[in-house]
């Protein structure tokens, strides 16, 4: 039996799966250690950290690749179940929980806890199927970045037939625009540069692709 200190030197080392599902010989070894230390006067909380290093090299189990870590800006883009790191430890999103806070539940433990959300992130590539729109600053302002697999050519088609669209809508028509998540009326006022289109919300100028925009049909 692996103490609970020895198992989270395993986790942080090499990882959960190791940790909580390690081999039966493995365990052996490491109950001869643990009582040859324990009756010699050894710290009962386990084999401890230069001890449970050399265990783990002798047996050839290769380290944790160290992540790239990622600040986030905008959580609601993120899923439930993406691997995060929280004070050093590795988990798992679970969710929003009140004003600042979200759900994280840490690598080798079953219960969740509730932390600040400026001191948990991400960690990439572990994560590469969370949207890119995670990372920007402003999702909502910025032009979503254009499929990898489009012609360059085919690509500037599109824009064209889309700025030559908007090129004969008056400013101050009403549309309707795609901000922050949301679905808000708005006037339409310019068009700006590589497919975006100027509009006026609550006051407010915003710079917004134009396929999140839509003309309302005049009555």
């Amino acid at each position: 039996m692996i103490t609970p200190n020895d198992q989270d030197l395993i986790i942080s080392m090499v990882g959960t799966e190791y940790g909580q599902n390690p081999p039966k010989d493995f365990v052996l070894e490491y109950g001869v250690r643990l009582g040859m230390l324990s009756r010699a006067g050894g710290a009962p909380n386990g084999i401890g950290v230069v001890a449970m290093m050399q265990l783990l090299r002798e047996f050839g189990v290769a380290p944790h690749q160290k992540p790239v870590i990622v600040e986030v800006s905008d959580w609601t883009k993120v899923g439930a179940g993406t691997p995060v790191l929280y004070q050093g430890r590795r988990g798992v999103y679970k969710g929003s929980s009140g004003e600042g806070m979200i759900l994280v539940s840490l690598d080798g433990y079953k219960a969740m806890i509730e932390v600040s959300k400026k001191e948990v992130t991400l960690t990439k590539p572990l994560v590469d199927s969370v949207s890119d729109n995670v990372f920007e600053k402003d999702p909502d302002d910025a032009a979503p970045p254009r499929a990898a697999l489009l012609d360059k050519e085919d690509d500037a088609q599109e824009q064209d037939s889309l700025l030559d669209e908007w090129g004969e809508i008056e400013a101050g028509s009403e549309v309707m625009a795609v901000w922050r998540g949301k679905e808000v009326k708005g006037e339409f006022v310019d068009i700006e540069d590589d497919n975006n289109v100027v509009v006026l919300i609550n006051g407010t100028k915003r710079k917004l692709d134009a396929s999140k925009v839509t003309v309302q049909a005049q009555v």
